[in-house]
């Protein structure tokens, strides 16, 4: 796994903050969901994934997916 460095991290995250808003607030939910198939698709590896959405889940305080958490 390669390590971001400081300025790449900051560029994506303004180029991610401003495709949502382009993509809307009606939609935003949709382009992101649309976003993490595809980098789940590119990421390939089920159980990873499920280890990084419990992680997203606990620092969002909803807790453990149910598939992670059996």
């Amino acid at each position: 796994m390669s390590v971001w460095s400081r300025d790449e991290r900051e560029r994506a995250y303004t180029n991610l903050c401003d495709a949502v808003t382009a993509a809307g607030e009606d939609k935003e939910s949709l382009f992101l969901a649309r976003l993490c198939l595809l980098l789940m698709e590119e990421l390939g590896d089920a159980e990873k994934f499920e280890a990084i959405l419990a992680q997203a889940q606990l620092q969002s305080g909803k807790g453990l997916s149910r598939s992670a958490s059996e």
